[in-house]
């Protein structure tokens, strides 16, 4: 019914945490969870094989021996993906957990009822160490129901809290004939599993999982990648999800469009800006310098 899809790397310290969160789902129906550790150099794949062997019906690893990932290979899309066989599809990354065992019951029985929906999504927590915080959503959480316009608009919450269809079905080429490099992964796998005819989105407002938050988290990595290459990436998912759908998210794909070109704009002037200033202190500082130096005038 359900195919859970975990990428990790180097989880040694977190994975036991996010297997158990699976293993111990309650529900009425079989699901699976395929593990996919990208070569790790620590003992991640050994927590993986402990599960494996502990629960063969749940557990589905897939083990690489050189790392994917520096060779630019998208791992979810090229290994996880193609072998989804569930109805559902759920998101849990390796250093994250879900701390609600019914979950997955809860969610599958919402979509189960409400054909008309495509994904539910619930709260997490933001872990930091041995502290926890709120996470903080782009959505206007006092509402409960959304469209795939709103996600388009707004992004979603975190990963780790969603259910949703499995409607996409040429995963042999989601990573194909690309203008440029996919950064947004989650949002492009998002997207895809929308249509016209199946678009909605709910919001379950209990919390369901924990995301962390640590120096070597993929959030972290992307703070650090090309802005530019990032804005053109979600472009390019945005234009291949509305030629997908024969133009039918075309007004809102335009705006959106048109919107985050004039954000990143705006973020490129406001550097120039600071740049600007942090030039005009050092001179300042230099001015005043020489003044003393050579004037013998000791500015105020």
């Amino acid at each position: 019914m359900v195919s859970v899809c975990t990428i990790t790397y180097n989880h040694e310290k977190y994975i036991r945490d996010c297997l158990e969160g699976i293993v111990t789902q309650k529900t009425n129906f079989p699901f699976e969870a395929i593990v996919h550790d990208d070569a790790s150099t620590d003992k991640t794949a050994d927590i993986i094989r402990e599960y494996a062997e502990k629960y063969p019906d749940i557990i589905k690893p897939v083990y690489q021996t050189e790392n994917q990932h520096s060779k630019g290979i998208r791992i979810s899309a090229t290994f996880i993906y193609p072998k989804v066989r569930g109805k559902y599809i759920a998101i849990c990354e390796g250093d994250d957990y879900w701390t609600d065992p019914y979950k997955l019951q809860k969610q599958v029985d919402f979509l189960e009822a409400n054909p008309d929906y495509y994904l539910v999504f619930g709260e997490t927590v933001r872990r930091k160490g041995d502290d926890f915080f709120p996470f903080k959503s782009r959505w206007n959480t006092r509402k409960t129901d959304f469209d795939v316009q709103d996600y388009i608009c707004r992004q979603i919450g975190h990963t780790s809290t969603i259910c949703c269809r499995n409607h996409y079905k040429d995963w042999e080429n989601y990573s194909k004939g690309w203008e440029c490099q996919i950064l947004q992964g989650d949002q492009q796998f998002v997207l895809f599993q929308a249509s016209p005819h199946c678009d909605k989105i709910k919001f379950m407002g209990e919390p369901v999982s924990v995301y962390r938050d640590h120096p070597g988290g993929v959030t972290k990595t992307k703070r650090n990648m090309n802005m530019d290459n990032s804005m053109n990436s979600y472009i390019a998912i945005l234009k291949r999800f509305n030629r997908n759908n024969n133009g039918y998210y075309e007004k809102i794909v335009a705006y959106r469009i048109r919107e985050v070109t004039v954000l990143r704009e705006i973020e490129k002037e406001a550097s120039r800006f600071k740049k600007l200033l942090k030039c005009l202190r050092n001179a300042r500082v230099i001015f005043k310098y020489l003044l003393r130096k050579y004037a013998g005038i000791r500015p105020f």
